[in-house]
């Protein structure tokens, strides 16, 4: 377990094993899901994180397949192109300049609204790191065990699936909403472990699903990156 204070210091001691012959709390699952991720540490010491890959689009009726393509520079700066054949995205952040709308590769960029430039800011806060920044009281998490090897983590309005012995999020969903996401295909770059899929589903109905073909990290802005930023 790393207990991590801002600007100071991480310490860290030995996490018991958890084991399927008890029902294991919130706090126990959330600290094994970070340390499953890389650590707080290394979490937080993301620089510039660049994902690629393909998303499948099903809402609209017949699926859309297209590129996906992201930036986020820690905490200042992101954007997220979406080139889909009906429904494209193409939409950036930065501390400087506020939240754009923009067209292909980024031209022609318009201001958004005060709703996009809150979720685009936390999106360049906590976007791959997001349980780190959740302001909840994990004591008043309700635990279930689904099976031997998987508990189900309620708090608020969200739960979790989380695999006991590794501390993998199999899922994550929003009871309110009746929005859930799905994650797998799990790979390490640098110190931190990446999902390289994912899938959204709305009261059981799949929306989109997206699979990377790489992901980035690095201490400063890729080519990529600094292109979708000009």
């Amino acid at each position: 377990m790393c207990k991590f204070v801002v600007g100071l210091i991480a310490i860290c001691i030995a996490l018991p094993a958890l084991s399927a012959k008890f029902t294991p709390t919130a706090a126990e699952l959330r600290d094994r899901y970070i340390q499953f991720r890389g650590g707080e540490t290394s979490l937080m010491a993301m620089q510039v994180v660049e994902r690629e890959g393909t998303m499948t689009y099903f809402a609209g009726g017949a699926p859309e397949i297209g590129s996906y393509h992201t930036c986020i520079e820690y905490p200042t700066k992101v954007a997220v192109s979406l080139d889909l054949p009906k429904s494209s995205l193409f939409e950036r952040w930065t501390k400087d300049n506020g939240a754009q709308y923009c067209d292909r590769n980024f031209s022609n960029c318009k201001s958004a609204g005060p709703k996009k430039v809150e979720e685009l800011k936390a999106t360049a806060l906590n976007a791959n790191r997001e349980i780190l920044y959740y302001d909840t009281d994990w004591s008043k998490a309700v635990v279930i065990l689904k099976s031997p090897k998987v508990a189900k983590v309620t708090i608020s309005d969200a739960y979790y699936l989380i695999e006991i012995g590794s501390g993998r999020v199999m899922e994550q969903g929003w009871i309110d909403s009746g929005r859930r996401r799905e994650y797998g295909d799990w790979h390490r770059v640098g110190n931190v472990l990446f999902p390289f899929y994912f899938a959204d589903y709305v009261r059981k109905k799949l929306q989109y699903s997206g699979q990377l073909s790489s992901v980035i990290q690095s201490p400063r802005l890729t080519a990529w990156c600094a292109k979708s930023f000009r």
